[in-house]
Formats: C-alpha cells, structure tokens, sequence
C-alpha cells in the first residue's frame, strides 16, 4: 500500500505524516506534543531525555500540559479598521 504525501497549511510537501512527525524541521514544542503521542521517534539523545522525562512523569502520575499548537495562518485576520 503506498503512503499518501503529507502537506502542511505552509506548502511543505513530506513523503509521508510518518515522516512530517520525524522531520527536523519542526518546532520543539511540536517535537515535544509528537514524542509524546508516540507519533515521533527520539531522532538525537535531546530527545531521548525528554522522552525519558515525559515517561517518567506519566509514570509518577503526571500529565506534562503542552500548549494547543495555533497555526499562524489561522491567526491572520484582515484588520477591519
């Protein structure tokens, strides 16, 4: 079965979700959501400790409180002065 491209809202085309969730290009607070969700793979040891801190905490209990991700392009409003 093939994998379907992934395009984000910016036009940047990926092989695949798999690979958009893997990409170096994305935000750390993206990173941190993806890792998180399992959606990622630690792609360098930064990001395995902060997987091993995320795991940790959820296994004290914890729930780490990522912020909601807002696209810039769904903040930009025609200014109606």
């Amino acid at each position: 079965m093939a994998k379907t491209k992934f395009i984000t809202p910016y036009g940047v085309e990926y092989e695949s979700y798999e690979a958009y969730c893997n990409s170096p290009d994305l935000d750390t607070d993206i990173i941190q959501m993806k890792l998180r969700s399992g959606e990622r793979k630690p792609q360098n040891e930064f990001e395995e400790r902060l997987l091993k801190e995320i795991l940790d905490a959820r296994a004290e209990g914890y729930e780490l409180e990522v912020y909601p991700y807002i696209q810039r392009s769904l903040l930009r409003q025609e200014s109606r002065w």
